[in-house]
Order: structure tokens, then sequence, then C-alpha cells
């Protein structure tokens, strides 16, 4: 049983890092290329702040059924 606790302790770790290695990073990296949430690589601009229409603003701000 002691042994079975640490050969566990060695593979877990091992086997978490090969599936974080073939399915996350592979994942990120094809998100950074083919994404752009905050318009970034529009050029230069004032702000990187996305407009807002004033119907999601006063739903949002509208705080008399909370719950």
């Amino acid at each position: 049983m002691r042994f079975a606790l640490l050969l566990s302790k060695v593979v877990n770790p091992i086997v978490m890092l090969v599936l974080f290695a073939i399915a996350i990073i592979p994942f990120g990296l094809v998100m950074q290329l083919f994404r752009d949430p905050l318009r970034r690589r529009k050029g230069e601009v004032a702000s990187y702040w996305l407009p807002v229409d004033s119907t999601e603003r006063s739903r949002s701000s509208n705080m008399t059924q909370q719950f």
C-alpha cells in the first residue's frame, strides 16, 4: 500500500503535465492567434474600452428587481 501511495505521488503529476501540454497549451495558442476580444490589433487607438449601448446600461443599473 505504501508503494502504491509513493507511485501515485510520482505518476499523477506527470500524467497531469502531459494532459495539460496536450490539451490546454495548444488551445490557448490557437485562441491567441485567431481571437482578439479587446480589439487590440486595430492600431493606435485612444482607448481599448468597448462601447456600451444605452439600453444595456439602463438594464444593469436598474436595482429595483435584484433577486
